[in-house]
Formats: C-alpha cells, structure tokens, sequence
C-alpha cells in the first residue's frame, strides 16, 4: 500500500563512564494512523485510512493479501484482485519450444514460455472460415488470365488455363541466333556464310557484307525470288539496298521495341498480377509459387507444430496458466460442488418431495410430480362465496350490495358497511330473565354449554341449568339449590394406584404397580423390561459387570438410537458434565468404564411420562459392592431428557454401549408406576 508520509524516529546517542550507548524513542504516530492486523489469519479489521500512515507486521495484514493454511514451497500469485498462496508446481519447468519451419513470419510466437498464437486476418480477395479441426483460406477472386495470341498460323501461345499461360518455345532458324536474360529474348541475324546459291532462291551477290547489319550493300544482282520465312518480311528485298526485316507485330501483353540497333525487345506489358503475401502478423500461411497454401489442422490438445505443407495447432495439456473458477451465485442451494486446478465439479440435483427428474445429452427436466391440487369448497347454504373450483383454481362471486349497504375493499380486506343512518334499534326483555342488550346496535354474545351446563331456548327465553347426574355413591337433589350427597361406601378392595380401608375412609394412599421385571438367565450386553405406559415411573436396575475391559451402563426409551438424549451428570461430588444430542443417557459420565465383578444400583424417576411433552428423568447410581469397608462407594447424579413429544414410555433398555464387558447373570431392572 503506497502511502506518502514518513516515520520520524528519535535516535539518541550517549557516553556514560567510557561507554557508547544510543536510545531509541519510538515515533508518535498519527491519530489517523492505521494499524493493519488481522484474528487468526483472516481479514483485515481495518484497511482504507483517511489519512495517516498505514503499517502491517505481517503479509496476511495487508487488504489485497489473502493467505489460507500455507504449506512450504508454495508461493503468492496475484489473481486480478488478490494475492493469494499457491503451490510452487503452477510453474513448473516449463517447456515449450515453438519453431518457425517456414519462411514467412512465425504463426507462433513463444514469450516467457507461453505458447501465443497469432490471429488469421483475410485480406483483400480472401476468405477465412473454421469448424472445430480445419481452418479453411479460400482466395474469392481466384486468378482470371486469358492468354490469347493474334489471329494467324504463328501463334506463340501453345495453351491457357486457369489463369496460366503455357507460350511456345522460339527455336532459332537459319541464319537466326537466339540469347535470352533475365527480362528479354534477343533473336539476331547469324549472317552468311556464303555468297553461292546452293538453294532454290535467288542468289543475291553484293559488292560489300556488312557484319552489323548482316545486309549486302552496293550492287546487288538477284536472279530468283528469295523465300522468306516466319516472322521474316522480305517485300523490301528489292530496295537498294535490299532490305530484310523481321516481321513480328505487337500481341496482347506483348510490346516489341528496338532499344538500339537492330536489336528487338519483347516486353510482356501484363505481367502475372496474382501477389500472395500474409497480410497478417502471424505465420505466413503461403508457401510459394502459384499460391499454394498449407493447411491449419486442429487436435484436441492445442499444441502447434509446422511442416513443409502443414500448420497443426494442437493443446497437450502442458499449459500451466490455466485459470477457470467456478463459483455459485451467494445463496445456500450452491449448484458448485469444488472448483480446483480449472475443473469445475457440480453438485447433482435430487428430486425432493413432490418433484422428479429426468435428463438426456442436452438438459434435465425438472417436473412436478405432485401439481396444484387445491379444491375450493363453500359452507353448505343458500348462498354460497365459491363459483367454481377447478384445476386447483378457485372462482369466487363477487359482493354486491344490498338496499342499506354500500361496498369498498382495498389490497387486503373488504368492507362492508351500512348506508342507513340514525339507528334505532330497541332491545327489550320479552322474558322473565335479565334482560341482555340495550338500545342502538345489539351485539349479543353466544352462549355455549361448558361442563356441567346445559342450554335450551324457548320462543322468548334461553335456559341453562347444570347438567350433573347421579353416580355410583353420590345422590343429586334440588329443582333450585342442588344437594350432593355420597350414599355409598368405599370397598375395602382398591385398585388403580389406591390404598383404602374400612367404610368411607378420610385418607387414600397412592400405591405404585409393578409394571414389568426382567432379570438376566445368562449375560447379555442389553436388559430390556417392556409394559403399559403410566404418567409416573420408577426404575430400580442391578448391572452385574463381568469380563472385558468392563461396561459404560446407559439407557435407551422405546429402542431409539437417535440422537435425542442429553445428560446432566456429576460424579462423586464433581462438577456437572454435560453431554448434548447423543444416542443414550449415561448412569455415571460418557466413556466411564466399570469393571468386573462391580455392581451398579440405580433407581430413575420420571413423573411426565406424557406423549406430547418431553420426559425427564432423575437417576441416582451407587457403585462400588464389589470393594471392602475400606473403599468409599462411588455416587452419581444423572439428569436424563428424553426429546420425544409423540409417544409415552413403554419399554427401557439398559445397554453395554463401550468396552467389551458384559451384563452377568442376575443383572435385574424392575419398573413400577401409577398414573
């Protein structure tokens, strides 16, 4: 973080006694000064100041450095917003060699050992197209040269076509030498060798031969018709001097001009006008001649390689920059599972309640399994507010108002109101009873019969009186004033939770039924007793430990092994322990083993054994018979809480849950209750 002011530091220096000594004084910073720190590795508390200075003691304290659990060798690489730790092996040796085999300019330029390729532009007259391996360069205005000679038997022209010319070879006839450079052919006059007629033409003698001009001068005495031949034109022969001249004329693209002399030149005025040049600035995709070009494959890995008639472009994984992240929306219902080294890996969708899912190559389907299925349904009457209900769309009737009632309704409710003004409604008593309204508007609550009542209603009055009956021992008497008498006896024989004796006893006395029973024929690491549920229980158990490393004693309600326990226990006097959302309550504290041939005694009371609340229960456990007078027995006190609001309790297990030790023989639980 770049920050323009300074720190001033105070730096004494002193000499005491022969010693050098220097002193220190820390500077003062500014108020506005910012401290950057971070809680365990995290962000910043502070990053922007507003002025001041701004001083890190470490990399993690700086805003735009995020470092998470680094381990050695790794390094820090800016991401575009961060600076963040990453394993050294991102850079690894690279070795990539990228070679330019052609003559153009590289296709392929190599930096820092990343392999970038350069873009194919068309030009004028060129078209550039691809799919997924070729690239495909096609010239749209391809070459159109028409090579024609003139009308005649001498045609230098020998053939034309697709815009190449193919032109006759010149052979040099009698007296005819041919040279050629690299712009023009030079067709000469070889000269006589002799003046004798040794053939069927007329022999010309001349006084004087000039070598120039290969032409005799003078006298000339000519007894026959010389023959000319192609390209010679002898209709100046009787001239004097004669003359003998070739007889070439200009042709389409070609210009014939006598530079000096004698000599002619044969100029070719329209020239092969195709350029093939890269207008690009990558590799030259021409090769040579008649433009011929080389073709760009593509493989699935992007390497690029060039050969003589080939520019493969090719990616073999060993490109270390790769930098695709993956990242959800904010939300809890992230479809990213992890994103690392540049593979994205997505979470499945799973059909829920009402929902299903089916998928092929290009989308999955989400349908809803179980569509709307409301049904609207009036209260049975004359007049009822639903239209129709279909579909599980519902049509209501609208309100209409009535003589006196006018209508309103706003986004939430409507509004019915009364139009007629100056109410007078008049209450009176047409029964002998109080009377139950006053004038204006009449609100009369219903009366319903609670326990014990009764109502009934006549043309002016509404009755309730109780509604008691006689039962078993008890007399009602009186039209007014009602008498309740007992006229039985209570049988000395009681049952259901109640001790009774003699005739009309004053005092009950609550008894607790044996409910079940269990005691072990041989060892088991569980004892279950099972009965019919009461509202009270109390539980006496008698673990017998034997073998092993010995037993952790728990109890489980009604066999759920869910976790829907917690416990609350101190043991000899210690401090609590709590133990939350386990699968058990423990008798004397989570992972305590006792041991062979102890026993544990332990009575549990629970007096909310009712389906829709949560039971709770106190235990209370003495270990410690198998040791003399001279041990202390062991105590604990155990809370239990069981988190179950639909069942009652009817059935308890007592279980081995660790070590390898066992229930022995005559390992005993006994359940009594009483609602």
């Amino acid at each position: 973080m770049e920050n323009n002011k300074k720190i001033e530091i105070t730096i004494i220096v002193f000499l005491f006694g022969g010693i050098l000594g220097w002193l220190l004084i820390p500077p003062l910073f500014a108020a506005d000064t910012i401290f950057l720190t971070t809680e365990n590795g995290g962000t910043p508390t502070s990053c922007a100041p507003a002025n001041g200075l701004v001083l890190a003691q470490n990399l993690t304290d700086l805003c735009d450095v995020t470092i998470i659990s680094p381990s050695t060798d790794q390094i820090i690489k800016y991401n575009g917003s961060q600076w963040v730790n990453v394993a050294q092996t991102t850079f690894s040796n690279e070795s990539t060699s990228c070679n330019n085999v052609g003559f153009g300019d590289a296709f392929i330029c190599v930096e820092n050992t990343n392999v970038n390729l350069r873009s194919l532009l068309a030009g004028a007259a060129i078209s550039i197209a691809n799919d997924s391996n070729t690239i495909v360069i096609q010239n749209t205005e391809p070459e159109s040269t028409d090579c024609n000679g003139q009308a005649g038997d001498h045609n230098i022209v020998a053939l034309s076509t697709s815009g190449d010319c193919y032109f006759k070879n010149l052979a040099a006839g009698d007296a005819i030498s041919l040279s050629n450079n690299a712009t023009h052919i030079v067709i000469s006059n070889a000269g006589l060798t002799a003046v004798n007629n040794t053939g069927y033409g007329t022999s010309c003698i001349g006084t004087t031969f000039n070598p120039i001009t290969s032409l005799w001068t003078g006298v000339l005495k000519c007894e026959w018709s010389a023959f000319a031949g192609i390209g010679i034109n002898d209709t100046l022969f009787d001239q004097s001097p004669p003359t003998i001249a070739t007889n070439f004329q200009n042709g389409t693209g070609i210009s014939i001009t006598n530079p000096s002399g004698t000599i002619q030149q044969f100029t070719n005025t329209a020239p092969e006008s195709t350029v093939c040049a890269n207008v690009g600035t990558g590799s030259q995709i021409y090769k040579d001649g008649n433009c011929n070009f080389r073709s760009i494959l593509g493989s699935p890995d992007i390497s690029v390689t060039q050969q003589a008639n080939t520019v493969t472009i090719d990616y073999n994984g060993t490109l270390a920059s790769e930098s695709t992240v993956c990242s959800g929306q904010a939300g809890n219902y992230n479809i990213v599972a992890s994103s690392s080294g540049g593979n994205c890996t997505f979470k499945n969708l799973l059909a829920g309640t009402g929902m299903s899912l089916s998928s092929n190559g290009t989308h999955i389907t989400i349908t809803n399994s179980s569509p709307e299925s409301t049904s609207c349904t009036g209260q049975s009457g004359n007049h009822n507010i639903v239209a129709s209900s279909s579909g599980g769309n519902c049509t209501f009737k609208n309100l209409v108002a009535g003589t006196g009632i006018s209508v309103s309704n706003n986004s939430t409710h409507i509004t019915i109101t009364s139009t007629v003004s100056g109410e007078s409604t008049a209450c009176s008593n047409l029964g002998t009873g109080t009377i139950l309204c006053s004038g204006g508007n009449v609100n009369i609550k219903t009366l319903k019969a609670g326990l014990g009542l009764s109502i009934s209603n006549t043309t002016n009055d509404v009755t309730y009186k109780t509604n008691f009956v006689n039962g078993t021992g008890i007399s009602i008497t009186g039209s007014t004033s009602q008498t309740f008498t007992n006229t039985g006896v209570i049988s000395n024989s009681c049952s259901g939770g109640i001790s009774c004796s003699g005739t009309n006893p004053s005092t009950f006395t609550v008894v607790w039924d044996k409910l079940c029973e269990t005691t072990l024929g041989s060892s088991n690491d569980t004892v279950t007793c099972s009965f019919t549920a009461k509202k009270n229980l109390m539980v006496y158990s008698e673990m017998r430990i034997t073998g092993g490393t010995g037993s952790e004693t728990a109890i489980r309600f009604n066999s759920d092994t869910g976790d829907n326990y917690a416990t609350r226990t101190s043991s000899d006097g210690s401090a609590d322990v709590t133990i939350v959302s386990t699968s058990r309550c423990n008798l004397y504290g989570n992972g305590v083993l006792h041991t062979s041939p102890d026993h544990d005694s332990s009575y549990m009371y629970i007096d909310n054994n009712i389906s829709s609340e949560r039971k709770v229960g106190m235990i209370e456990t003495v270990a410690g018979q198998a040791t003399s007078a001279a041990s202390a027995p062991h105590k604990y006190e155990t809370s239990c809480k069981w988190d179950n609001t639909s069942a009652q309790i009817n059935k308890i297990t007592f279980i081995s849950f660790t070590g390898t030790g066992d229930f022995n023989t005559g390992s005993v639980v006994t359940v009594w209750g009483y609602d």
